[in-house]
């Protein structure tokens, strides 16, 4: 008799894949939204990376409503990075009215490359897709909220 090795059906898994397929869709969506509101590119294939600095989200608070966002640090750090992503979550709560359990933390956008040594690579990328996920969410929030804007107009 041969030893075989039964694979197990986790529920979790199938769940797990779904919210990765509609997260795919989510930043998708959001990034085409983002490009065309702000009318500039995302950087880089890997939107956690084009996001990570949060200028293009300052941009796109300041293309909706002119001024939401009254300064946007352009440094190439990453404090400066942390510091737009926390003015840009702040504006979402003082501008649009949102709250903070709508809002993402600015540690979703955080690169864990570094941690990628500790971390196996499937691992790593649940990690990604999962703390990505908050984003969209947020831009879609944000969508919302100017379409309500233009159609109140």
């Amino acid at each position: 008799m041969m030893n075989e090795t039964l694979e197990v059906w986790d529920p979790r898994s199938r769940i797990d894949n779904q919210l990765e397929y509609f997260t795919e869709i989510a930043i998708k969506e959001s990034q085409k939204w983002i490009q065309a509101v702000t009318r500039k590119s995302f950087k880089f294939s890997d939107a956690r990376r084009s996001l990570e600095n949060g200028i293009l989200l300052c941009e796109l608070l300041n293309a909706i409503q002119p001024g939401a966002v009254k300064r946007i640090n352009r440094l190439p750090t990453p404090l400066a990075g942390v510091d737009n992503l926390n003015v840009f979550l702040k504006a979402c709560e003082e501008k649009f009215n949102l709250k903070d359990s709508q809002l993402f933390d600015p540690g979703d956008l955080l690169d864990l490359s570094h941690r990628a040594d500790s971390l196996h690579e499937n691992e790593l990328k649940h990690i990604y897709d999962r703390r990505l996920r908050n984003v969209p969410m947020v831009a879609c929030l944000v969508i919302d909220l100017a379409i309500n804007l233009l159609m109140s107009m």
